[in-house]
């Protein structure tokens, strides 16, 4: 992803990085944030309140400024991670860091809890909007295990998935297609 981007100009990008861990992980920190949030529910806005009621996952990524505060101080992911997880991040945080890329890690940054194991994450354009020291998000990927139950394999396989956020600006690149019958 790193080398496409670069491809289309992008120098100055970052990573952002969350683990949600293991199945088991995953349902220690769904309870603990949702008692979390429960303790806080008449702090909250009506949307938000129906937000936590479909998933307090959701609230992380919440931009609602009754949340924000509340966000500060929710429980992170990292810290209900089980030791297979937390050796898992520790292995891909080693990566990064031999490879040289920049990283940091985001406790908002969260997956859909369906599919979404272990890693999270998103590459950022440090580059963009530097008024506002913002960055535009260029790509996001999740890994997944065990989705093979869910689509009837037998066989244990892990995967990734990765979105590459980009519109192409250059009209030389872009190329007409032909019907075909």
């Amino acid at each position: 992803a790193r080398m496409m981007l670069a491809e289309e100009g992008y120098e100055n990008i970052a990573v952002e990085i969350n683990s949600f861990g293991d199945k088991d992980s995953i349902a220690r920190f769904t309870r603990d944030l949702g008692n979390y949030y429960r303790k806080h529910i008449n702090d909250m806005s009506p949307e938000s309140r129906q937000l936590f009621k479909q998933d307090p996952i959701d609230l992380l990524a919440c931009r609602d400024e009754s949340v924000r505060e509340l966000n500060q101080k929710a429980p992170k992911s990292l810290d209900f991670l089980s030791e297979t997880s937390r050796r898992h991040l520790e292995e891909v945080l080693e990566y990064l860091e031999a490879l040289a890329i920049p990283y940091s890690l985001n406790n908002s940054l969260i997956g859909n809890k369906k599919y979404c194991t272990e890693t999270i994450f998103s590459i950022l354009d440090m580059d963009h909007d530097k008024k506002d020291k913002s960055s535009k998000v260029l790509a996001i990927g999740v890994r997944y295990d065990g989705l093979y139950k869910k689509i009837g394999l037998k066989k244990e396989i892990q995967g990734i998935g990765m979105s590459i956020l980009v519109k192409n600006n250059k009209p030389e690149l872009r190329k007409e297609l032909k019907k075909v019958k």
